[in-house]
């Protein structure tokens, strides 16, 4: 089992992530860890109306699960705790349906 899954809305993400855990994790004080990135094809539309449904797919293979976007964009929400209530909600009613047991 791996550590981390991460879904994220673009490529600029993408390589900040992997720099991060990859390149500066000493200079971060953390252990080195598996994971996987995967960018969602409608960006953060896409993370934001479906992270849930597509960190269902990687129960029982990773540890955590990270999902990252902007909050910044069209039909935006514009609020942090918006976005992260919604996904979580999300989250949430997929797991109380059994679907998902638990990424952690």
């Amino acid at each position: 089992m791996k550590d981390l899954v991460i879904l994220v809305a673009d490529i600029q993400q993408e390589k900040t992530i992997q720099t991060l855990l990859d390149a500066r994790r000493e200079a971060l004080g953390i252990r080195p860890i598996t994971f996987d990135i995967f960018r969602h094809p409608n960006h953060d539309p896409g993370v934001y109306r479906q992270a849930g449904v597509f960190l269902v797919a990687f129960t029982g293979q990773y540890h955590y699960a990270l999902a990252l976007l902007d909050v910044a964009w069209e039909g935006s929400p514009g609020s942090v705790a918006k976005i992260e209530q919604t996904i979580q909600t999300d989250l949430d009613r997929l797991v109380g349906r059994g679907e998902v047991r638990s990424l952690s």
